[in-house]
């Protein structure tokens, strides 16, 4: 009870050893459905004639091919051996579907009666019946970014493109159909049809849907599409709704995925030696109206200088997540490194943005989350001013010297001058003590040191020491002397300033009226003026002893005694 199919071309060969050749046979005939319900309708008959060589056929439902043939040969004991082959193809509307059997039937000259050989394992059935492939059939989603495989109740966005893929059957075999009969394989969007007819010599068939095409169903909240098998010729039927489900029913989705903030790292990341910068945690929450089940998130980083304006480098790695109801949590790991090609820099920056789409293919939003927007930190969380980019810098403290000042640039060997270094915190606080120590030249040694216990975070402290000038052309102060603390960066915990030698040994006050001239002009001025004014009180002080006014005075008088005298002998 095998089937054959319709529309196929079939073959069946038989073969008889008569002495006589194949003259001798009247006819050999091919009867199938020889005991059918009524022999009379049912059994069709194709025939050939050893007569005159031909094939015919009396059956509207077989059509007897020219390709049929009769060849005639000797067999191992030298006796004719004539063999048929009949080459057929049944019509699409053979009337009895059910099982056929088959017999030979054939006559010779001289024979009053057909001779009958009834076929009993060749029973068979003939299928003109269709179905799509069970195996075969397959649904895809072929729009970019999300694409695969959709069943009932898959969602996809409005503007999607899907995809029927498979191959066209005979029911219950792997026969493919036939290619010149116009078998077509439509799909029915709720507004139009899209159908394929041309199917390769496999039976396969594709069929693609544009869901934005169906202008009317674009507000729909879901969409439905039929496949069916269209176009059989004669009684075929298109059985495909008995192994493959003809109805698919997807759920539009146009609600994209967010993510609304940066849980960590916060303000800022610690590029110090004990942290593993190649294992960076990030953590991230946002929303999602339905499932993110089946698509990957990922979480971009990428670093930039001080400035933000210069790309020292990027990369990606791939996210987990937790769904609560529509919140959704992303953590990972990044590796700010970039395998080891990047050295992070304290006062460099990071930002983050994510990739992805939900089940529905619907992509983040680049608002607030892109190479140029990262993601941000609630302003609850933040301590920097800074929402969007994380900081490269220190947790723990991060110390320099901020600036150093000397009470006399312009000195000699053995003058004593005062020094002040401020020394800041750029990290975190800490408590515990460290040392800044002061050098003289290249020395190895420190002509000071001072300790400091504990630094807040941004203070800045001043420490001051008194130094006796040496022949050196700078001094160098070290801020964490011995190298207690764990900071990101130690280069630059040391700072230097020029010293200038002007004079030789103790000869220092000769640099005194450069650098206080003002003070110079207003001494020497001031001695000037207190001895012009001595000078002039010298001379215009009263004498109140026997000075030139008691002598003049004398002179006076004799000069007054003489007159009398005078007068006194001119009486005479």
């Amino acid at each position: 009870n095998e089937p054959v199919f319709a529309g196929l071309e079939q073959s069946i060969t038989v073969g008889f050893i008569d002495a006589n050749t194949v003259i001798d046979f009247e006819h050999i005939s091919l009867v199938f459905d020889f005991e059918g319900p009524n022999p009379s309708r049912d059994a069709q008959r194709i025939s050939y004639s050893g007569l005159n060589n031909t094939f015919w056929s009396e059956s509207k439902y077989i059509h007897l091919l020219p390709t049929s043939t009769m060849y005639e040969t000797t067999n191992e004991s030298g006796l004719p051996w004539v063999i048929v082959t009949y080459n057929f193809v049944f019509a699409w509307d053979w009337p009895d579907e059910e099982m056929g059997d088959l017999a030979l039937l054939y006559k010779e000259r001289g024979s009053d009666v057909d001779s009958e050989l009834l076929i009993l394992e060749h029973t068979f059935r003939v299928e003109n019946d269709f179905t799509l492939s069970p195996s075969d059939y397959m649904v895809e989603d072929v729009s970019e970014p999300r694409t695969g495989a959709v069943a009932d109740g898959t969602r996809v966005r409005k503007d999607d493109r899907l995809a029927f893929s498979g191959r066209v059957v005979y029911e219950g075999s792997n026969v493919p159909a036939p290619r010149d009969v116009g078998i077509l394989v439509e799909v029915f969007d709720g507004e139009k049809l899209w159908s394929d007819g041309s199917l390769t010599e496999d039976g396969e068939y594709l069929i693609e849907v544009p869901l934005d095409s169906a202008k009317s169903l674009q507000s729909s909240p879901t969409r439905t599409c039929l496949i069916s098998i269209t176009n059989i010729p004669g009684r075929g039927e298109d059985m495909t709704g008995t192994l493959v489900s003809t109805t698919l029913r997807v759920i539009v989705d146009d609600a994209a995925p967010r993510v609304v903030r940066r849980m960590a790292p916060l303000n800022v990341i610690d590029v110090s030696p004990t942290n593993d910068l190649t294992s960076i945690y990030v953590e991230f929450q946002g929303s999602e109206d339905a499932d993110l089940t089946g698509s990957e998130q990922l979480i971009h980083w990428v670093m930039r200088d001080q400035t933000r304006t210069i790309t020292i480098g990027a990369g990606s790695s791939l996210l987990g997540m937790q769904q609560e109801g529509q919140t959704v949590y992303w953590t990972g790991e990044v590796d700010i490194t970039a395998g080891g090609t990047i050295l992070p820099q304290a006062g460099d920056f990071v930002g983050f943005y994510m990739t992805g789409w939900d089940a529905a293919g619907n992509q983040f939003p680049v608002v607030s989350n892109s190479e140029a927007s990262p993601i941000p930190e609630l302003a609850f969380d933040d301590t920097d001013f800074e929402r969007q980019w994380v900081r490269l810098g220190a947790v723990g403290p991060e110390l320099r010297v901020q600036s150093i000042t000397v009470s006399d640039d312009h000195v000699s060997p053995g003058t004593d001058v005062e020094i002040t270094a401020t020394v800041i915190n750029n990290g975190g606080p800490t408590t515990q003590q460290f040392k800044v120590a002061f050098f003289a030249g290249n020395a190895d040694e420190p002509f000071d040191v001072k300790a400091i216990v504990g630094i807040e975070g941004g203070e800045s402290i001043p420490v001051t020491v008194d130094w006796e000038v040496e022949n050196v052309d700078r001094i160098r102060v070290e801020v964490d002397y011995g190298n207690v603390l764990v900071e990101v960066n130690d280069n630059d915990n040391t700072a230097e300033h020029d010293i200038n030698i002007a004079y030789g040994q103790y000869l220092g006050w000769l640099d005194s009226p450069r650098e206080h001239p003002l003070a110079w002009i207003f001494a020497v001025s001031t001695i000037l003026i207190l001895v012009v004014v001595a000078t002039v009180a010298s001379r215009t002080a009263v004498d109140l002893g026997d000075g030139a006014f008691s002598e003049d005075e004398e002179v006076d008088w004799e000069d007054e005694d003489d007159y009398d005298d005078e007068d006194d002998y001119e009486d005479d």
